[in-house]
C-alpha cells in the first residue's frame, strides 16, 4: 500500500536523511515522497543530499516531488552565477558548502533547483516550505512568503479546508506533535535536525505521514 510522507529542512545531513528513510522504511516505488525544502547549509554535507534527492528523483519522478526553500533559492542563485568565494549565507561561502564542485555538477543542481515548485496541492493538505500570506486575497500570489514567511494564521477558506503542513520554523517537537495530534490547520515539521546540542527540544529529523498522521523522528547523526 502507498503512503505519502513528508519531510522538510534536511540542511545537509543526508546519513540522518538516509536513516530516516529506512526508519519508515521507505519504499520509492509505491510511497509518494514530499520533500519540503531547505535541503542544503548549515550540516556538513549539502552536496550529498542533493544527490540523494536528484537521484530519487530521477528514477522515481512521479513518486517525488521536491519544494523550494529560502537556502535553495540563494544556493540557485550561486549555481547560476555566483562566485563560491562572495557568495555566502549564514556566514559561510558557497565554496565552503559544495568544494571540489564540479561544472557539471554546478549545472545539475541549477537545473534541480530551476523545476522546484514553490508548493505542491493535495486534496486534503498544501504543502510548502514556510507557509502562505493569509493576509492576500489569494495566498497563492506571494510567491516570496512561501519561503520566508515565520508567522501566519491559516485561513482554512483560504485553502479550502485543508491543513498547511511546512518547515522552516525551527519547533520543538512537543509543539510540533500537539499540531498534529489536534489535526491543527498549521502543521510544522521543522525541529531544527542541526540545533541538538544547542536548543532545548531541537535536533530530529521528522518524516509526518500524511495519511495517518503518524509522525517518525530520526535524531542527527551527522553531527555526532
Amino acid at each position: 500500500m502507498s503512503r505519502r510522507l513528508a519531510i522538510s529542512d534536511i540542511h545537509g545531513c543526508p546519513k540522518t536523511f538516509e536513516a530516516l528513510l529506512d526508519k519508515v522504511r521507505y519504499s520509492p516505488n509505491k510511497d509518494r515522497l514530499f520533500l519540503l525544502g531547505d535541503y542544503v547549509n548549515k550540516g556538513p554535507d549539502s552536496k550529498r543530499v542533493l544527490e540523494i534527492i536528484y537521484d530519487l528523483k530521477k528514477r522515481f519522478p512521479d513518486n517525488v516531488t521536491a519544494l523550494l526553500g529560502n537556502h535553495d533559492q540563494q544556493a540557485l542563485s550561486f549555481f547560476e552565477h555566483g562566485n563560491p568565494a562572495k557568495t555566502l549565507v549564514n556566514g559561510r561561502s558557497f565554496g565552503e558548502i559544495f568544494p571540489d564542485l564540479k561544472k557539471k555538477e554546478r549545472i545539475r543542481f541549477r537545473d534541480f533547483f530551476r523545476q522546484c515548485p514553490l508548493y505542491a496541492e493535495l486534496p486534503d493538505f498544501l504543502l510548502v516550505h514556510a507557509g502562505f500570506d493569509f493576509t492576500a486575497k489569494n495566498i497563492f500570489k506571494n510567491e516570496d512568503a512561501m519561503t520566508v514567511i515565520r508567522e501566519f494564521v491559516v485561513d482554512p477558506k483560504k485553502t479550502g479546508n485543508r491543513p498547511v503542513v511546512h518547515g522552516h520554523v525551527p519547533t520543538r517537537l512537543s509543539t510540533i506533535k500537539q499540531h498534529i495530534a489536534d489535526k491543527d490547520w498549521n502543521m510544522p515539521l521543522d525541529n531544527g535536525c542541526v540545533y541538538a546540542d544547542t536548543q532545548e527540544g531541537m535536533g530530529q529529523l521528522i518524516c509526518l505521514d500524511l495519511d495517518t498522521l503518524t509522525l517518525t523522528e530520526q535524531a542527527n547523526i551527522d553531527l555526532t
